[in-house]
């Protein structure tokens, strides 16, 4: 079992830092992280608007509509990091000899009730994001969820 990000309390809230290595080609992760038909697989309401630093990307929000999303860096092939409804998540790809190692990193500006739903959140994707690539669909995302939610819970707790 994959343990969880590493949690640093910063001041109202924390830095989440979980790298993930994926035994695929840096090009191929990337394209999880930015097309929308690959986005889709992994995280169902997030898609890329514009692909550019002052672009942004989509989170359908059903009835209420949809959430522009602002991202702040984009390096293609390498980094995308982008608003997260007042937080900011970065993802950075680094080719380490056959595998990419995708680093996330989320900030935190104020723990709230969602600050731990979140975080178990992008747990599941980034291991969904792993299982796709592998070519296997996931199993259970909800069980997967529960679980890395409780660890989430404890961790935050004993910030």
């Amino acid at each position: 079992m994959a343990e969880i990000a590493e949690l640093t309390r910063n001041g109202e809230g924390l830095t989440a830092y979980r790298e993930v290595r994926y035994p695929h080609e840096q090009a191929e992760v990337w394209t999880y992280l930015t097309d929308n038909d690959r986005l889709s697989l992994w995280f169902d309401e997030l898609r890329m608007g514009e692909a550019s630093e002052g672009g942004h990307y989509l989170f359908d929000m059903g009835e209420h509509g949809r959430e522009k999303l602002e991202i702040f860096r984009l390096e293609p092939g390498e980094t995308v990091e982008f608003d997260w409804f007042g937080d900011v998540v970065r993802f950075d790809l680094v080719t380490d000899g056959s595998d990419t190692v995708l680093a996330f990193k989320e900030t935190v500006r104020k723990l709230t009730e969602q600050t731990v739903k979140d975080l178990a959140g992008w747990h599941v994707c980034l291991d969904v994001i792993g299982s796709l690539l592998d070519g296997r669909q996931p199993e259970d995302r909800h069980a997967d969820w529960e679980k890395w939610n409780e660890a989430y819970g404890r961790a935050v707790g004993e910030l």
